[in-house]
């Protein structure tokens, strides 16, 4: 019986360790698909034979990478642009509130 016993818990044992192993592995492909490379560029990934083309294509590739990243910086300056504009705009309308409502407790 106590062989039995200890059999049955170095098994049930073995598949814990087992289902363990496993769980990293699991995280493991859950971050790489988050870790997605752009896909911008994607459709300029071509391999060809011609050595010339293929140096062309991979400068024009460059050239979109580059483009694109200043068009990504040019929308965050005015991102924050436009934020910085709207809070001024609700810096206002806070000190017009203000105001209003200061008149109307001196009214009573």
């Amino acid at each position: 019986m106590k062989f039995l016993t200890i059999f049955l818990l170095t098994i049930l044992d073995s598949i814990q360790a087992q289902e363990l192993k496993q769980k990293p592995e699991v995280s493991i492909q859950a971050q790489e698909l988050k870790q997605k490379p752009e896909k911008d560029s994607k459709f300029l990934e071509i391999k060809v034979d011609n050595p010339d083309l293929q140096a062309e294509i991979d400068n024009l590739k460059k050239q979109y990478d580059l483009e694109l990243n200043e068009l990504k910086i040019q929308f965050k300056e005015q991102k924050k642009s436009l934020r910085k504009s709207y809070k001024g705009r609700l810096k206002e309308l806070r000190k017009r509130y203000k105001k209003q409502k200061i008149k109307k407790k001196n009214k009573k």
